[in-house]
């Protein structure tokens, strides 16, 4: 009785669609008549009455929504509400008929409809997984206000016997001081910023964020409100991103609350607004550039030399970039005028690009660029894919089609009926392919090499949050599926329409004789395209096969690396190379540790500093000609603890420091370039070091072999190691190798350092293993999606070798058949099938060829020690393609040899 109940109430529920005066009228009619119709089915069992029930509210549902949205009363000059109804009925059975229809034959050919819509949603799905990046890197605009208007303003470095074009540099304050007083200036305001890495503390554990230091008019050149106060920050204010002020407050606002930058008590002025993490994409703080003496150095804001400010503006009202170009000139005269430039060669002048042309990245633009071409090629064999299995799908039907022609059916409703089909299969792909899209961008968004975040000089070119799959993205990749669907389903769809009727019906059963070459062209095209890209995954793999073995020049296994930075005016930073000594030697006592190492940065990193050499021996360079090094600050265990060999010479000891005379040791390279006749050990060198007895030249006493401090790309420089007792520094890195995994040495170094200082953070812990995949980043993760889509496109063009042979087998059986009864052996049908298969095949591998020869030029600044036409790579994809489509004919071709031919005769 309940069940009656609950089903008269959804009932009720259901007549609410209609409209209320129809209700009043006739509910409680209806209801009734329910009642009595669920009583009675449900007395003949359970499932009848749940069936009527569920059926009568549909039907309630429907009727009531129709009558309510079309039965009222037609307003003057509207739609006849008899054509109007004739309409829905046409739509609801006609259409509705078609897709049952469609549903029926597809259900009986569960192996075709699964395969198409798997094909298609792959397509379609990486497609959709790429649209972002490709979106995010050639359209998205910067996320600021009016992003046309922002131009970068460079002081720049022109050599005057070159017609090259000026080399920017970053602003000194003093010098950027005249660009900010400049008056008439087309920019109506203009900002400078830095970005620097701070220590914070005094809430929780002391952590190492990045912050960015900005002039006053930094918020307002971005169009941005800064905070809810808006007034320019104060010597002692710090404004903090919304990600930190949620990190560290929760939801309590923390306006006026104080906390310390490296050291220095500061007071909270507001938050950022949600998102901004600044112009470098990357700051958690922002401290106005007063604070610069109190927070980083005291002498900073004075030093016309220490250049590392950018400048920003934004274009005024009426103002024009040429404008504000030439004025940019002007400056840069008066710039150079002022400050006078150490070498004669070169001038200082001032230049202007704009914010776009700031953030672009080439590498990333191309990578996407051609990753991008690579999933639209997947996609095109797809498409083809599916007009080759729906092309045989048709061509099974011909007699049937024949049948309905013969019978009156009209040749549009043929179409239609295949329409539908194509349909029902393109709109399931699409929604399958939306899921199959949502999981590869986030895979997408993983694999992002961090290189391509970035554009020039502290610019964010793109965040990984625009790298998102959205609402937008989902439905263009279902629209996507749906026209791609149609359009290549629409040539085997009119072909079926035109259909013979009389040749059709006289081939009967026995299939059809005729030769048809659209699915071997469309074979051949695939196997074509699928080369291309089998061949550019193939250049890739060689070349990143090559990065991966260059030679480091040091034993990188189970290296663990962490930073430190001592805060400024702490008791530890008065002898920062006593403090760095007295915790590596904590730290080697650690279990588990083999040996224990300090510099500046680790390798395969990044160089500490580069600068150039102003003598070597009795050689001396001129401004414009001294050779770059980079330089090191190590412990004298360095070499020692990560395998450096010791060519000549001697290492550093404990007894070298800073009352003794200044020392170096070189790598090879540089003792090869700044000392050609090999008369190294002894030698003065003068680098734009300045150690701690004030003498800026040292002897070298030694000669290390050549580590790898840039990508390999990049290849080894020239390398200088300097003691850090007669350098000392208070931001370093420590080295560690572990017996085990180093990750776990982690906890045990933080609570060495916590024991010594507490107030400073153990931060950027990687193995140096990790440090080198990461310089392989970029390469790998386009190496991994281009081997992606080369291996389903292979996939994909085998399925169609298989099709296209298995079809020509079924149509030419009888004949088969009677060619075996006259003699013929298997194995003559079986090579005959094959060679069907691999012609086609090998005509596509010969197109791919030539077109990858064109194509693979737009990849050469991608490939390391590898030419765009590496014979190799060329062969090798060649001769995969073949393989994998003799292996594709193998399987029907066999068939075709066990066709019996008594069989085919008394079938005759």
């Amino acid at each position: 009785m309940s069940t009656s109940i609950l089903a008269a109430g959804c009932y009720r529920l259901a007549l609410r669609a209609f409209p209320a005066r129809l209700r009043s009228r006739y509910g409680d009619e209806m209801a009734a008549t329910f009642a009595a119709a669920h009583t009675q089915r449900r007395n003949l069992s359970a499932r009848a009455g749940r069936r009527f029930a569920a059926r009568a509210w549909f039907d309630a549902v429907r009727a009531g929504l129709g009558t309510r949205f079309n039965g009222g009363i037609r307003q003057p000059g509207g739609p006849d509400r008899g054509k109007v109804r004739g309409a829905q009925e046409w739509l609801w059975t006609e259409v509705g008929t078609d897709l049952h229809s469609a549903f029926k034959v597809l259900r009986k050919e569960p192996l075709f409809a699964i395969t198409v819509i798997a094909v298609l949603a792959l397509g379609v799905g990486v497609n959709g997984a790429l649209s972002n990046a490709l979106r995010a890197v050639f359209l998205a605009p910067a996320p600021f206000n009016e992003p046309d208007r922002l131009v970068m303003l460079d002081l720049s470095e022109q050599n005057v016997e070159s017609t090259e074009p000026p080399r920017a540099f970053a602003w000194s304050y003093p010098k950027y001081e005249i660009l900010a007083e400049t008056e008439g200036l087309a920019a109506s305001s203009v900002a400078a910023y830095a970005r620097r890495s701070i220590t914070l503390t005094g809430h929780g554990a002391a952590r190492k964020l990045m912050a960015e230091v900005v002039t006053s008019d930094y918020f307002a050149v971005l169009g941005l409100p800064a905070w809810d106060g808006g007034a320019a920050l104060t010597v002692d204010q710090v404004l903090i991103s919304h990600a930190l002020a949620r990190s560290l407050f929760g939801d309590t606002d923390p306006a006026g609350q104080e906390f310390a930058v490296n050291g220095v008590r500061q007071i909270i002025a507001g938050v950022a607004p949600p998102g901004f993490r600044g112009l470098t994409g990357s700051a958690d703080a922002w401290i106005p550039m007063a604070a610069v003496p109190r927070i980083i150095s005291p002498t900073l804001l004075e030093n016309f030399d220490g250049h590392w400010l950018l400048a920003i503006g934004r274009l005024g009202t009426g103002g024009t970039f040429e404008q504000l170009r030439a004025q940019m000139a002007s400056v840069g005269a008066r710039v150079h005028d002022g400050f006078e430039w150490t070498d004669p060669t070169t001038r200082q002048v001032g230049t202007a690009r704009s914010f776009e042309e700031a953030r672009r990245n080439a590498a990333a633009r191309q990578a996407v660029g051609v990753v991008s071409a690579a999933a639209g090629l997947v996609l095109l064999i797809a498409c083809a894919n599916l007009a080759v299995m729906f092309h045989a799908h048709v061509a099974n039907r011909r007699r049937e089609i024949a049948v309905r022609l013969a019978l009156g059916s009209a040749r549009f409703r043929i179409a239609r009926i295949l329409l539908a089909e194509v349909l029902l299969l393109a709109t399931t792909a699409g929604a399958i392919g939306v899921g199959v899209a949502w999981a590869a961008s986030r895979a997408v968004v993983r694999a992002w090499p961090q290189s391509f975040m970035n554009g020039s000089w502290n610019v964010r070119f793109v965040d990984s949050t625009g790298l998102q799959f959205g609402v937008p993205a989902a439905v263009a990749t279902f629209l996507l599926a749906s026209v791609a669907g149609v359009l290549f389903a629409l040539w085997p769809i009119l072909r079926a329409s035109r259909t013979d009727v009389a040749v059709a019906m006289r081939a009967g059963g026995r299939g059809q004789s005729h030769r048809d070459t659209t699915g071997p062209w469309l074979v051949a095209t695939e196997v074509a395209i699928a080369l291309v890209l089998t061949i550019g995954a193939g250049l890739m793999i060689s070349s990143l096969s090559r990065l991966a073995r260059v030679d480091h020049g040091f034993d990188s296994s189970n290296l663990l690396t962490v930073e430190y930075t001592l805060q400024r005016g702490s008791a530890e930073a008065e002898d920062p190379a006593a403090f760095h000594d007295q915790f590596l030697g904590r730290v080697r006592t650690l279990p588990g540790v083999v040996s224990a190492t300090m510099e500046c940065r680790s390798p395969l990193d990044i160089h500490c500093w580069t600068t150039r050499v102003r003598r070597a021996g009795d050689q001396r360079w001129g401004e414009g000609q001294r050779p770059r090094i980079g330089v090191h600050l190590v412990d004298e265990t360095h070499f020692a603890a990560l395998g450096i060999p010791l060519l000549s010479g001697r290492a550093f000891t404990a007894e070298d420091g800073a009352e003794t005379p200044p020392v170096m040791i070189v790598n090879d390279t540089a003792a090869q370039r700044l000392f050609p006749s090999g008369d190294v050990l002894g030698q003065p060198l003068t680098v734009g070091v300045s150690l701690t007895s004030g003498n800026d030249t040292a002897a070298i006493i030694g000669v290390v072999g050549d580590v790898l401090y840039d990508s390999p790309a990049q290849g080894v420089m020239a390398e200088v190691y300097v003691l850090h007792r007669q350098e000392p520094g208070r931001d370093t890195t420590v080295i560690v190798r572990a017996l085990g995994e180093p990750l776990d040495l982690l906890p045990l170094l933080r609570a060495e350092l916590a024991v010594l200082a507490p107030e400073v953070p153990l931060t950027n812990a990687r193995t140096v293993d990790s440090i080198g995949a990461a310089q392989l980043g970029d390469t790998s993760a386009i190496t991994r999606l281009l081997a992606a889509f080369a291996a389903l496109a292979v996939l994909l063009s085998a399925t169609s070798v298989w099709g296209t042979v298995a079809q020509m087998v079924g149509r030419r059986r009888r004949e088969m058949g009677i060619r075996m009864a006259l003699g013929a052996r298997a194995a003559q049908v079986v090579r005959q099938s094959l060679r069907y298969g691999l012609v086609w095949a090998s005509g596509g591998a010969v197109v791919g060829l030539l077109g990858a020869y064109y194509l693979s030029r737009t990849m050469e600044s991608m490939l390391f020690e590898v030419t765009s036409t590496d014979a190799i790579a060329y062969s090798a994809s060649a001769v995969l393609l073949v393989l994998v489509s003799l292996m594709a004919s193998y399987l029907p071709a066999r068939r075709a040899g066990q066709v019996d031919p008594a069989r085919t005769l008394r079938a005759e």
